[in-house]
């Protein structure tokens, strides 16, 4: 049956995410994955490394009480990385010292030639009652907090780093969590040639309402001389077949509704560059 959904929000922490410096990747990455394994992200956010903004930000997310908060970036020794301080403050809890966390850093420096000293020793400084998430790309560890029924998951901003410790620690983790529940992501997809989207509006209206438990999204990837049209329907259940017939009908509607289009399937649909087959 279709579920109810397990939610997400990301938190992109950054200056120079805002002044168009750098790209904010690391939110389409964790989005995906997130959905790959059911979880259903629902708003991500960017703001600046100012504590005050910081703090009612995260405050906000918190109390939205989504399944899990997902933060980016300041997690290093600058005088700018305040993450943990600001998630601590947010939660209404001191910093502490982990000692996990401060053997790590130790390590990675000695290794390295360097010796600790307090803006290293700062990374350590973890919201009491964390859980230390191992960093092997870099120095900064990242941290666990949960929150009644909110994890919170204090990841770096270097893309290398976020995605390995999401890959090592975060997410083997909340697939777990998610074939408890017995909950998937099912998407499927095809394609209408023929047909440009303004046509089809007025039937996609209908079917969002005949099918309220799935999700719909059309993706024009033609001209206006040429139209061409990838539908996905996609759902967060704990039976993929469902979502398979209730795609097979749609499709039928569709080709009744628009007998001298095209039509054709999408393999890989959740990639960047899905395949399209006429059928």
């Amino acid at each position: 049956m279709l579920s109810s959904e397990i939610t997400a929000e990301i938190l992109s922490m950054g200056n120079e995410l805002l002044i168009g410096r750098t790209i904010n990747t690391n939110a389409t990455w964790i989005c995906r994955e997130l959905v790959r394994l059911g979880v259903t992200p629902i708003r991500g956010i960017m703001f600046r490394d100012v504590k005050r903004e910081a703090v009612e930000i995260i405050r906000e997310s918190i109390n939205r009480k989504p399944r899990f908060v997902f933060i980016t970036g300041g997690l290093g020794p600058t005088f700018d990385d305040i993450q943990l301080e600001c998630v601590a403050d947010a939660a209404n809890l001191p910093l502490e010292l982990n000692q996990i966390a401060l053997n790590w850093i130790t390590i990675f420096y000695k290794e390295r030639g360097y010796e600790l000293n307090p803006a290293r020793e700062k990374m350590a400084l973890l919201p009491k009652g964390s859980n230390p998430l191992f960093n092997s790309v870099g120095a900064a560890p990242a941290c666990w907090l949960d929150l009644n029924e909110t994890s919170i998951i204090c990841l770096p901003g270097v893309p290398a780093e976020m995605k390995a410790i999401m890959k090592e620690e975060v997410l083997p983790r909340i697939q777990e969590e998610m074939k408890a529940r017995g909950l998937s992501f099912s998407v499927f997809g095809f394609y209408i040639e023929g047909v440009p989207e303004s046509e089809i509006s007025a039937v996609l209206t209908k079917l969002v309402k005949e099918y309220p438990q799935v999700n719909f999204k059309t993706h024009p990837k033609g001209s206006e001389g040429n139209p061409l049209l990838d539908f996905n329907i996609y759902g967060f259940t704990t039976d993929p077949t469902q979502v398979a017939q209730i795609t097979k009908e749609i499709k039928l509607f569709l080709k009744k509704a628009f007998p001298a289009a095209k039509f054709g399937e999408i393999r890989a649909v959740h990639e960047e560059n899905p395949e399209r087959e006429e059928t």
